[in-house]
């Protein structure tokens, strides 16, 4: 199951593995929790999409950046925008950078 927010998704760094870190993150962000059996936390909460719209976007993101930490601990959110069409979709303009992982300090 899929939400209305359609991602694009823009490095800060280069990294060979892009279009599948893209990929990943593009699929965590367009299904919806509690929608994949075997792992019901997978996806983003889609309670924020009836809220007013800055408040739903703050949701967004802070939701997307937990499941990040959770989900995929190579990267981390650096940014995310926001861009509203006329017929209603969402597009968030997610940046990312390297996470975490991996470090021994």
């Amino acid at each position: 199951m899929k939400n209305n927010i359609i991602p694009q998704i823009v490095f800060d760094y280069e990294d060979e593995e892009a279009d599948y870190i893209r990929e990943c993150l593009t699929t965590l962000i367009e299904t919806v929790e509690g929608t994949v059996p075997g792992n019901r936390q997978f996806g983003l909460n889609s309670e924020y999409l009836s809220y007013p719209q800055e408040e739903a976007e703050n949701l967004f993101a802070i939701d997307l950046s937990e499941k990040v930490d959770e989900f995929m601990p190579e990267i981390q959110i650096i940014d995310t925008q926001f861009n509203m069409e006329i017929d209603g979709k969402v597009h968030a303009i997610v940046t990312i950078g390297k996470g975490d992982e991996g470090d021994d300090d």
